[in-house]
């Protein structure tokens, strides 16, 4: 029985940052950005290669594919802190993003997922490099045009290719 493997290329890790504000003193600026900090984590952009692996070790190719998430805080991590809320998540960009995707899910991360692609070049013409923005909002603000941005040199694949796993135990693969 094979086992997934993917190998997931995160062409954009954004820790959160400010919302459009304008006019506004720079206390208040913090406060709110403090307050929009303890309802998202941070957001992710990426492309992906999956693979599934055979128990002799070949790889497979799967699929290529877009996706975006939203990390929502967790009031675990904080004893005096709520579950943090994200409500209307979309993002707009190029290609298959350019009328804008939403962001679904319930929980502590909510998703979006582009088409599955058997190509690089495939996946790219659905979703090509250029600046993605995320969109959402929080009680205590909304984000807009919060960037990502897929660069590459015309003539380089970012895509290492796919990695093999080995599993061993006292020194013996198994």
């Amino acid at each position: 029985m094979g086992q997934y493997s993917g190998l997931c290329l995160i062409v954009g890790l954004l820790f959160f940052s400010a919302p459009e504000v304008h006019a506004m003193d720079q206390n208040a600026e913090e406060l709110i950005n403090q307050a929009i900090s303890q309802q998202v984590r941070f957001v992710v952009l990426g492309k992906t290669s999956n693979h599934r692996q055979s128990n002799n070790g070949d790889l497979t190719l799967l699929n290529h594919h877009f996706f975006g998430e939203i990390f929502i805080a967790d009031a675990d991590a904080d004893a005096d802190a709520d579950d943090g809320t994200v409500t209307n998540g979309h993002l707009t960009g190029p290609g298959d993003a350019a009328g804008g995707i939403s962001f679904e899910g319930a929980g502590k991360i909510v998703e979006i997922h582009g088409d599955r692609h058997m190509s690089i070049d495939e996946l790219d013409s659905h979703f090509p490099d250029g600046t993605y923005a995320f969109h959402f909002d929080t009680p205590f603000g909304n984000v807009r045009d919060l960037p990502a941005t897929f660069t590459k040199n015309a003539a380089a694949s970012r895509n290492p290719g796919p990695v093999t796993i080995t599993l061993s135990q006292a020194g013996a693969v198994i």
